[in-house]
């Protein structure tokens, strides 16, 4: 098949989960012999051209603006797969785009909130906001949810009282994939789908360096955390409540660094670990005992936890986080009801207790849903029924 990708790309500064799935979708697809092309917008490129932010404005209130039309029709491609427009394409170029190839199909991915939510993780203050969800999109203006600011929020919000999102993406394409069912629950509440939607679960590359057959269970006592360090991530939430019993390393560089760095100076069995790689966070995760994921938002599907499953760690789950996976993989971990220490304490004696039975359910789960090759067998066949679909 021939496929376009198209994809807004988030900074490179810090790591992107949503840049990784599409540059590993890509590499994944050409070694099945696919004909690939990515037509990619860096953030970090634009941001600095004049206008960038009036225009950007124009492209994320109205849809108007930057096209990969172009490319797209001298490639020819079957298949056009966009991943994020927001904010360096428009949207107006798909229903062109559609009248200009009928036998073409389009989908999209669905990574976070941003067309139903203007802060994008439907949170606000540190814990779940729904608001604009169940009221009107005027309160993301009087809350800043966008960068804490006015000015950014607004193109948001006339983006979504305007619909640009449903009837330009959302109602045009032939597909919509969401990661996890609690996702596209998420968008039900305000939107009536005229597309297919489909659930299809990101996937991380089998880690070559480590064979999991020879991993036994780790009994260093090691915790990890893999995460940007930003409000949402709940890092610094964890390492408040951290028991000083167990050790804690943590992977990762953001905004709330100072502040955790300040929360751990008295704290010796909590490291900070700075930015660890995917090649090598491959090879250095096995050795760990367990994992957490202190996310306080609803987070949709993370690589991170993608990568805990792969290397076969129970994963200690806090709050509302778990969600998005409960109703497509076994549990490999535990759920803390209360956040505390000794909450983590006690879900830690219990996971030790019944350490090989999370352990493999943890790495069941990355091959029977988050592996490259469980992943092309479903998008594969998932083009394949969306192509022989009537238009």
């Amino acid at each position: 098949m021939k496929i376009a990708y198209v994809h807004s790309a988030y900074t490179r500064n810090l790591p992107s989960g949503e840049n990784s799935v599409v540059e590993a979708q890509c590499d994944a697809l050409r070694a099945e012999g696919h004909d690939v092309i990515a037509l990619v917008a860096e953030t970090d490129e634009l941001s600095s051209r004049p206008l960038y932010k009036l225009k950007s404005f124009t492209r994320v209130a109205l849809g108007l603006g930057k096209s990969p039309t172009k490319i797209i029709k001298d490639f020819n491609p079957e298949f056009v797969i966009i991943h994020n427009l927001f904010p360096n394409f428009g949207s107006h170029w798909i229903k062109k785009l559609k009248k200009f190839d009928k036998n073409l199909r389009i989908c999209v991915f669905i990574h976070n909130f941003r067309m139903i939510c203007a802060s994008g993780d439907l949170l606000r203050n540190g814990k779940h906001c729904d608001k604009c969800l169940k009221s009107n999109p005027i309160n993301s203006l009087f809350f800043r949810c966008y960068r804490g600011s006015f000015f950014y929020t607004f193109p948001l919000y006339l983006s979504q009282i305007l619909g640009v999102s449903k009837r330009n993406i959302l109602d045009k394409v032939d597909c919509i994939f969401f990661l996890s069912h609690v996702t596209r629950n998420e968008f039900r509440k305000v939107i009536d789908f005229k597309s297919e939607t489909r659930i299809l679960p990101n996937f991380v590359p089998e880690s070559v360096e480590v064979n999991f057959n020879t991993r036994k269970k780790i009994d260093n006592g090691k915790w990890v955390v893999v995460a940007r360090l930003t409000v949402e991530k709940g890092v610094a939430k964890l390492v408040s409540n951290w028991p000083s019993e167990l050790s804690l390393d943590i992977f990762g560089m953001g905004p709330e660094l100072g502040k955790i760095q300040e929360l751990i100076k008295d704290k010796p069995n909590i490291v900070l670990k700075g930015l660890g790689s995917p090649i090598e966070l491959g090879k250095i995760l096995p050795n760990y005992f367990a994992a957490v994921h202190p996310s306080i938002c609803i987070e949709v599907a993370p690589l991170t936890v993608l990568e805990f499953h792969r290397a076969g760690l129970p994963i200690l789950y806090t709050g509302n986080n778990f969600s998005p996976f409960e109703n497509e993989v076994p549990i490999a971990g535990l759920v803390l009801d209360r956040y505390d220490s000794t909450s983590i304490c006690e879900a830690a004696k219990v996971i030790s207790q019944n350490y090989n039975d999370y352990s493999q359910s943890s790495r069941s789960s990355y091959l029977n849903y988050y592996s490259q090759k469980s992943w092309l067998l479903k998008f594969q066949s998932a083009l394949e029924q969306i192509q022989n679909s009537e238009m």
